[in-house]
């Protein structure tokens, strides 16, 4: 279970002003129901580095992981449902479309926004994480099977379907 405290913070995150529990979970795919209990590096925590949650995870899963898909929960405590669902994506390589930091401040703001009404007290925060498998076209085109594989394949980043479809997550 990660505990985030960001009254002190070295990162310029918004200000929370109690200390928020997120459980964190990690699977080796979405498809996966057995998920591990994530004792790694706190991935809310502005002292972490993209780096050692990466580590942690192939670590983990045993082979190397290049993207991380992160889903941030809010339940309600009382009736078990997912109020909302926050999906994100984490690089290994820093870009300005996907990093940790933008990651954090974006999950920050979704918790918040649950903190501030009046049944705050009736949320819990869970994290989901689980290596981003990329879907690749069979032999007639069509969008095939999802891969196992977590390599980039230069070809295919230059190729503009495959950029528009990893904008779009897949949607």
């Amino acid at each position: 279970m990660e505990t985030i405290n960001l009254q002190c913070s070295y990162e310029e995150l918004p200000y929370v002003y109690e200390t928020v529990a997120v459980d964190c979970y990690l699977s080796s795919c979405y498809d996966d129901p057995e998920f591990l209990i994530w004792n790694g590096p706190s991935i809310l925590s502005p002292l972490t580095h993209p780096e050692d949650i990466f580590r942690y995870a192939s670590a983990m899963l045993s082979y190397p992981v290049d993207w991380l898909e992160m889903h941030l929960t809010v339940v309600h405590k009382y009736t078990f449902e997912s109020v909302a669902i926050s999906p994100f994506f984490l690089p290994r390589v820093e870009c300005t479309l996907g990093n940790l930091r933008r990651l954090r401040n974006q999950s920050w703001e979704a918790i918040r926004s649950y903190m501030r009404t009046i049944d705050h007290a009736d949320y819990r925060y869970q994290m989901f994480v689980w290596p981003r498998t990329e879907r690749e076209p069979n032999i007639t085109g069509a969008l095939g099977v999802l891969s196992g594989s977590n390599t980039i394949d230069p070809e295919r980043i230059l190729d503009p379907e495959g950029f528009v479809e990893n904008i779009s997550c897949g949607f």
